[in-house]
């Protein structure tokens, strides 16, 4: 059985709520593949929103080409972003410095988000955690105020990247088989443990 539309339809319910907790059930894998170029669950302008899987996994199952990419969890100018124990696996995974492009963008936190907490284990994808902006938007919409990071990310292509977003990031990245541990530029007051490992 493929969850995505499951998974989808529960954050939309979410976020008409004004907010809140997606809540996984303990043991359970949720399958999600969204297409090429969607966004699985998207979330704008909550004041709290986060992701509690409870030992539950998001495993995406399908293939996708290179170049080809999908988008997990995208969060815009939302605050108290919460997502302590994350659990995601991509069969997409990426390693060597050939290693195709593709795959799952899991979390993309995105323009004036602010106070977020990221914790748990991302195997395989196109990338574990972005801080960024939309590409027309001026460069102070983009993520401020504190950000908390503990992440395992492994076979990644990009384990974590703080593009023109991200500033005010803490805290530790391992970061294993990855084509690039991190990607940082246009942000400040960034205070990271990364432990980098190719094996």
């Amino acid at each position: 059985t493929d969850d995505t539309t499951a998974v989808t339809a529960a954050a939309a319910a979410l976020s008409a709520a004004g907010g809140g907790t997606l809540l996984g059930r303990p043991g359970a894998t949720y399958k999600v593949n969204p297409a090429n170029g969607a966004t699985m669950c998207s979330f704008t302008s909550l004041t709290y929103v986060g992701l509690q899987l409870n030992g539950a996994k998001l495993k995406r199952t399908s293939t996708l080409t290179a170049g080809q990419a999908a988008v997990g969890f995208l969060f815009t100018n939302c605050q108290n972003i919460f997502c302590p124990d994350i659990l995601c696996e991509d069969l997409n995974a990426q390693y060597g410095a050939n290693a195709p492009d593709r795959g799952m963008q899991w979390f993309t936190v995105r323009n004036t988000c602010r106070a977020s907490h990221f914790a748990g284990s991302i195997e395989g994808g196109n990338q574990g955690l972005a801080f960024t902006r939309g590409i027309t938007d001026a460069y102070n919409t983009r993520a401020v105020g504190s950000h908390y990071v503990n992440l395992y990310c492994k076979k990644v292509a990009y384990s974590l990247s703080m593009q023109n977003g991200g500033d005010g990031v803490h805290g530790h990245l391992t970061s294993i088989q990855a084509y690039r541990d991190l990607i940082a530029y246009g942000h400040n007051d960034m205070d990271l443990d990364i432990l980098s490992q190719d094996q």
